[in-house]
């Protein structure tokens, strides 16, 4: 009976005592979620989201999800009101290819292009139209 006692005491001890192991989640279960974009940056300027301004509305939404270990599709759901009429548009990114960079955050990136980055909970995008450079940055509910 002694015995016993001390094989389960040992089989105790060892696997509460156990290594524990950290486990590494992969690139696209890191980002995948809901988001809230809180902050629009436009010629240097940043405009805090939603914008709610007697009348006029804007939020803006944005959804991860994971294909695989390291491709995402993203959904961004605009919605504004704007004298009375209120719309909602939906604008799909597909194959969005995730990659951990030099700074440890990670990009994405759609046909060789860096859409942005993902640091501790918070999506960035970088804009690029016409010479012109603006941001969005959205947080995970």
């Amino acid at each position: 009976m002694k015995k016993v006692l001390s094989i389960i005491t040992i089989a105790f001890l060892l696997t509460s005592c156990g290594i524990s192991e950290k486990v590494e989640l992969s690139l696209a279960d890191q980002i995948a979620g809901d988001y809230s974009v809180n902050t629009f940056t436009l010629r240097g300027q940043k405009i805090p989201l939603p914008i709610n301004l007697g009348g006029e509305y804007l939020a803006i939404d944005m959804q991860i999800h994971k294909q695989n270990e390291e491709l995402v599709n993203v959904k961004l759901i605009t919605k504004s009101t704007t004298n009375g009429n209120t719309s909602e548009s939906v604008d799909d990114i597909q194959n969005v290819v995730l990659s951990k960079n030099e700074t440890g955050f990670i990009d994405l990136m759609s046909e060789n292009q860096r859409l942005g980055f993902y640091s501790e909970g918070s999506v960035t995008f970088e804009i690029e139209q016409n010479g012109e450079k603006s941001s969005f940055s959205a947080s995970k509910k």
